[in-house]
């Protein structure tokens, strides 16, 4: 691949532009860079700068009754969308998830404000910029003065929504969860639609 791999495994895979019409064994391979399905009929090479969107544990109905729990990755491809799926073994797929997610969101930047509110009473805090990495079962905001982590099994809810700041619009997630037995909403906000997308899916990742 030409940089080195962070995750490699034999799964079941399928994707528009491997030759079987139904899901095969294959190697997943991803790097920093790029994700990689290998099959005994052809190869899919999808860089990750192109992948806008990933969903974990939902099939579309017509490959249902081939895939059990699997990760669907929708990606840009010469102006036009594609997806592939990938399935594995519980602790293959668990790993595989939360690197995907750490290389897609690596070098990523938002602007947070954490705690906005605490319960229904708002805060004085103030935007921050912050960098976003992800660990098991948490995503943490850090390189800000007052880093923090959010427990994704906290997460009771979230919405989408947008902020102005600089003069700009920019898309921004909304989320609350429970932080000592008190309901905490946090504000990130982001730098275009496909981090909105990505980090919005690993925060619910558990609700």
């Amino acid at each position: 691949m030409g940089e080195s791999v962070v995750a490699d495994f034999v799964g079941r895979v399928h994707a528009a532009n491997l030759p079987a019409d139904e899901p095969v064994t294959g190697r997943v391979l991803l790097s920093q860079r790029r994700l990689v399905l290998a099959t005994e009929g052809g190869k899919e090479t999808i860089p990750l700068s192109q992948v806008f969107d990933v969903v974990v544990g939902s099939v579309p109905g017509d490959l249902r009754s081939f895939f059990n729990d699997s990760v669907t990755v929708a990606y840009d491809r010469d102006g036009s969308q594609g997806s592939a799926l990938v399935e594995g073994e519980p602790e293959d797929m668990n790993k595989f998830v939360r690197l995907l997610f750490a290389a897609l969101l690596r070098n990523v930047t938002v602007t947070v404000r954490h705690p906005a509110k605490v319960g229904g009473r708002v805060t004085d805090s103030t935007d921050r910029r912050a960098s976003v990495s992800v660990a098991p079962g948490e995503i943490r905001f850090e390189g800000c003065p007052d880093p923090f982590a959010v427990d994704l099994s906290s997460v009771i809810d979230y919405e989408r929504t947008d902020r102005t700041l600089g003069g700009r619009k920019r898309p921004a997630l909304v989320f609350r969860h429970v932080i000592d037995e008190r309901t905490v909403t946090s504000i990130t906000t982001v730098p275009n639609e496909r981090a909105l997308n990505i980090l919005g899916r690993y925060i619910k990742i558990e609700y």
